[in-house]
């Protein structure tokens, strides 16, 4: 998925693109986590890991999948 994104022209914009993105989606994670451990959804520890958790599940699946 990530080599359909590398054109010759504009290959800078769209790394700060994704770089923008994945940012933002893991302050969403970590923000929904927090305010479930404010609401005594979630414990606190476990909240405070949740998004690093799941980014590294998410970097590590695109590790395993990546073509050597």
């Amino acid at each position: 998925m990530l080599s359909k994104l590398q054109w010759p022209q504009g290959g800078r914009v769209i790394g700060i693109a994704l770089a923008i993105v994945i940012s933002l989606g893991y302050w969403l994670v970590n923000s929904l986590a927090l305010s479930f451990a404010k609401a005594d959804l979630l414990p606190p520890l476990l909240a405070a890991w949740t998004a690093n958790v799941v980014f590294a599940g998410i970097g590590v699946s695109f590790f395993l999948r990546a073509r050597t």
